[in-house]
């Protein structure tokens, strides 16, 4: 039938689909990432393909388009970076168009390989760049706490001053207070005098005759006679 496999001895079964004998990668395995281990499904033969793979195109996704296309002759234009994959891979791509199996899964590895390289990038800058802005808030917490830090000690000192000079006052206040009592005793007994010597002065007319006459003098009446 068309679905037969590929047989012990490393040859071709007979059916209408021709499959063909199963090649050996031109570098080691051990070289490869995880992910590109899993391009490298064998049919038991240790293949770079198995019997249903398809033929239409490289993986789509991550600026792999479809599979290249050309007329044979042309030619096959590659980046300076693929280029530098597949030597690091020890793997050689022709440089005109068609493209056997091999050499299009060395295509497919290889600008897998660069996707994942550009991808990781990616998430290493978007780290650095988490990071930085972790650190810009660092510094902006650090000087706000060192100002509020200055701010909180000259409140203390103010408020030891404050405290300094309310302990003053109260002491000012408490010696000023003993002068005024006594300032105020010494008004006191001043004014009782007075009022004493004003009292005095008022009864004097009424008695300066008395004083000076007497009770026998002429033009007073003696108060024992009336």
């Amino acid at each position: 039938g068309g679905g037969g496999g590929v047989a012990a001895g490393g040859g071709v079964s007979g059916g209408k689909r021709r499959k063909r004998q199963l090649a050996q990668l031109p570098y080691s395995i051990g070289d490869l990432e995880d992910d590109d281990l899993a391009l490298y499904s064998g049919g038991g033969g240790g293949g770079i393909w198995d019997d249903a793979e398809d033929d239409d195109g490289l993986e789509s996704g991550g600026g792999i388009g479809a599979k290249p296309e050309g007329q044979p002759g042309e030619p096959l234009l590659l980046t300076a970076e693929e280029q530098r994959v597949a030597r690091q891979l020890g793997a050689v791509l022709p440089s005109h168009f068609p493209l056997t199996r091999e050499e299009l899964q060395i295509l497919r590895t290889v600008r897998r390989k660069i996707r994942n390289k550009i991808s990781a990038k990616n998430s290493r800058a978007k780290k650095q760049e988490y990071v930085r802005g972790l650190e810009l808030r660092v510094k902006g917490s650090a000087a706000e706490n060192a100002a509020l830090r200055d701010r909180c000690t000259g409140l203390e000192q103010q408020n030891r001053r404050l405290l300094g000079a309310v302990r003053r006052l109260q002491a000012f206040l408490r010696s000023s207070g003993l002068s005024l009592t006594s300032t105020a005793g010494k008004a006191t007994g001043t004014g009782l005098f007075i009022l004493c010597l004003s009292f005095a002065l008022f009864l004097t007319p009424q008695l300066g005759p008395l004083l000076v006459a007497g009770p026998g003098a002429p033009g007073v009446a003696d108060p024992s006679t009336a």
